[in-house]
């Protein structure tokens, strides 16, 4: 029951901007139940999207009689595929392009600033130095 309560909240939406904060969160509850590498798996499947899902249950099926390396390899292609700082930053980018125009009065200033706030965390986060915002 305290499993289940504690992931409601962190399923992954498949989205690069997203990851590395649902990364974070779901490490942190996954250290803190003190689960089996088998149970992280399953409970790491189950908290992904379609796209993400789909991979994770074909390396899962594939490394059966191996937990830690499909473990690894699933966390391994989340990387790949959404934690990547080009992808974080393409997907910041068309969030910010897409923002609204705004006049200084406008409640959507915290909105912009949340995105902001959201690439300077990536920049200082980006092992790489080549994350660009214009």
């Amino acid at each position: 029951m305290k499993r289940d309560f504690l992931f409601q909240f962190i399923a992954f939406n498949d989205r690069p901007e997203s990851y590395q904060i649902w990364k974070a969160t779901f490490s942190t509850i996954i250290m803190d139940l003190n689960v089996s590498l088998f149970e992280e798996m399953k409970l790491l499947v189950k908290w992904l999207d379609p796209e993400s899902k789909q991979f994770a249950n074909s390396i899962r099926s594939s490394n059966i009689s191996d937990t830690a390396k499909g473990l690894f390899r699933i966390w391994e292609r989340l990387e790949e595929r959404y934690g990547k700082p080009e992808m974080i930053e393409a997907a910041l980018k068309c969030k910010l392009n897409s923002f609204p125009k705004i006049s200084h009065k406008d409640p959507k200033l915290y909105n912009l600033l949340d995105i902001l706030t959201e690439i300077e965390c990536e920049r200082k986060s980006t092992v790489c130095n080549s994350f660009v915002i214009l």
